[in-house]
């Protein structure tokens, strides 16, 4: 039905929230295939074969937050 500009729908700027969220899906998609711990967190919580706060243990979470890393390269330990 919208065909024309003035029944298009509205285009908002993304909130904070929205753009953080984004954010750290990014960084999550990007950092599966470089992080073997990463992956089967999240290839768990894809599957349904975990619970939806998977990916929110701090290790898990400052894995993502830390990015990929090339392969070679060291990773900072985590507790």
């Amino acid at each position: 039905m919208a065909t024309i500009p003035d029944r298009a729908w509205e285009q908002s700027r993304p909130t904070w929230p929205v753009k953080a969220g984004n954010w750290f899906m990014n960084r999550l998609i990007d950092t599966v295939p470089h992080d073997p711990k990463v992956y089967t967190s999240f290839s768990s919580l894809f599957h349904m074969t975990a619970g939806p706060l998977a990916l929110a243990d701090p290790r898990m979470l400052a894995r993502i937050l830390a990015g990929p890393r090339p392969a070679g390269s060291r990773r900072i330990a985590t507790a």
